[in-house]
């Protein structure tokens, strides 16, 4: 282990590309092309990277994450947080996240 280090900071994209070219040829990854294409895409831009489960032997996508805890500046007990979110129907549903995104390699 590396400290400070997520595993897809490790990992080449060419790696993770060539796990994905495998699965594919080899029957053992089951994607539609608009499926294929898309993560294609993101484990190129760095957006995620593709590995061998340890424990299953099977591909795992990896992605990068980070949460940011945004206090109020006089009350430490106040932060930042989304309580709601809109559906694609139009409705609001009720969540309780701190702000956050994915990570690229090299952020």
């Amino acid at each position: 282990a590396v400290p400070y280090t997520e595993a897809s900071n490790l990992l080449s994209f060419r790696v993770s590309l060539g796990l994905f070219d495998r699965a594919i040829a080899e029957g053992t990854l089951h994607l539609d092309n608009k499926q294929a294409t898309a993560l294609r895409n993101e484990i190129k831009t760095g957006m995620c990277s593709i590995h061998l489960s340890n424990t299953t032997g099977k591909l795992e996508r990896m992605v990068t994450l980070v949460a940011a805890r945004i206090r109020h500046r006089d009350r430490e007990d106040f932060f930042l947080t989304r309580v709601g979110q809109r559906t694609n129907e139009g409705r609001i549903t009720g969540v309780c996240l701190l702000p956050g995104a994915k990570l690229m390699t090299g952020e």
